[in-house]
């Protein structure tokens, strides 16, 4: 099983600018840093043009791009430098009452994306050799929402995604764990190369934009790599508060996680902070 280091540092950037140069198109950037500590640093960026369709269809398309380099401590056969450019579609279809704070409606998001990957470098000794290889990924979410009463919300959440690439190492797999996907672990602590993940939560409003919840995440992980094969059945559960401020949304989350050799126990509770500024 593979575990992210306590001192992983991480840092994200976005960027959305609706009606390009005054055309329906729409322009998302992304990039993101991801260092584990003496193993290897990953850099990320991706491009995406976006049309608005009728009916609130969202199409896009997308380029990604990933520069993986090997620091100093990096040993074994899981691990290798490598670039990765990939080009693909994705599409969105929204039917909610409100795209901030939905309470009734649905959403629907896929992605899949292909292209080259370069293998530059292994660590000393490793039986893996440097070359090329095709990868493929494809994602899918889905989001459900129910008024139960005037402030009661029932959601209902599944992601599932999926790498193929013959050559896959550890800089390559998906991370989870934390408050955006399986709570009750530590922020992105969880590996896989293929993942679903469903998610049930009951919220109860106060205000008009504040809301306590309650919550389920059940997840199944599993990854295969020249010498590791993991695969496993993590849940998380627990209970939280989204509170919308003048500065902005803060969410504070308690939960607790359940994973191989890691049974449901207060010792091993997770508290869960975010916070959301829209300028």
């Amino acid at each position: 099983m593979a575990a992210a280091n306590e001192e992983s540092q991480q840092l994200k950037l976005a960027y959305r600018h609706p009606y390009l140069l005054g055309s329906p198109l729409s322009l998302a950037l992304e990039g993101g840093l991801l260092k584990e500590q003496q193993q290897f640093l990953n850099r990320m960026a991706s491009v995406q043009l976006q049309s608005r369709q009728a009916g609130g269809l969202l199409l896009g398309l997308e380029y990604q791009f990933k520069d993986a380099r090997l620091l100093d401590a990096a040993r074994g056969p899981n691990l290798a430098s490598f670039r990765l450019h990939k080009w693909g579609l994705r599409a969105e279809w929204s039917r909610l009452d409100s795209r901030l704070f939905p309470r009734q409606g649905y959403r629907l998001e896929g992605g899949v994306l292909a292209g080259p990957k370069q293998i530059t470098a292994v660590p000393d000794g490793s039986p893996v050799s440097t070359g090329k290889s095709l990868q493929l990924s494809a994602e899918w979410a889905a989001e459900r929402y129910w008024r139960l009463a005037p402030r009661t919300t029932l959601v209902l959440q599944t992601q599932a995604a999926f790498l193929q690439d013959e050559r896959l190492f550890l800089p390559d797999l998906y991370r989870l764990g934390g408050l955006q996907s399986i709570r009750g672990f530590r922020e992105q602590s969880l590996f896989a190369s293929r993942y679903g993940l469903l998610q049930a939560e009951v919220r109860q409003q106060f205000g008009n934009s504040s809301f306590l919840f309650l919550f389920y995440d059940q997840g199944w992980l599993h990854y295969r790599l020249p010498d590791t094969r993991y695969e496993d059945w993590p849940a998380g559960l627990g209970s939280g508060l989204s509170l919308q401020t003048s500065a902005g949304l803060f969410s504070l989350v308690y939960a607790l996680g359940r994973q191989q050799h890691q049974p449901l126990s207060l010792r091993s509770s997770q508290v869960h902070f975010g916070y959301t500024s829209r300028f």
